[in-house]
């Protein structure tokens, strides 16, 4: 039962080591030339797991142009205007802008100008007249900035609330 046991341990020892050689070897390769082997040698690895963080992620957003006549300088996402709109960090809200998107983007103009006509009537109701853009953007979150980068501008729309 002992020699058993020491086999054991022996054979683990001897595997953690060779990976722990290997990863450093890999390491050394990858930095000598030029990237080639940065990639892991499966079943090796050469620890740099978490080095780039590819988390990147895009959806749809509303940029507010103008509100009753103002222009807003800068760019305003809509989910940012919450002095503005009652309902703008709604997760309903922003489904609806994703769906608008996802339409948009899909050419299937009659369910876009349904949304959109639901999104104006319950989320831009607070303004009497809104200029507004439907746009694609990328966020990275291990980015210095944490800004929103626009990808695609889908177009300029206007709202204008029916008088009461």
């Amino acid at each position: 039962m002992v020699k058993y046991y020491k086999t054991h341990k022996i054979i683990l020892v001897s595997i953690i080591v060779i990976f722990v050689i290997m990863a450093i070897v890999l390491e050394i390769l990858s930095e000598e030339y030029d990237n080639r082997y940065r990639d892991s040698i499966f079943p090796f690895f050469t620890w740099s797991l978490f080095k780039k963080i590819p988390n990147d992620f895009s959806d749809y957003g509303i940029i507010i142009i103008s509100i009753d006549g103002e222009e807003l300088s800068g760019i305003n996402y809509y989910q940012d205007l919450s002095s503005r709109f009652v309902n703008s960090n709604s997760i309903k809200a922003y489904f609806t802008i994703q769906k608008m998107g996802k339409a948009f983007r899909r050419n299937q103009l009659i369910g876009f100008n349904e949304l959109r006509k639901l999104f104006e009537s319950y989320y831009l109701k607070d303004a009497t007249t809104i200029k507004y853009k439907l746009i694609k953007r990328s966020f990275k979150p291990a980015a210095e900035t944490k800004r929103y980068k626009i990808i695609k501008d889908y177009g300029e729309f206007e709202y204008m609330r029916a008088h009461d």
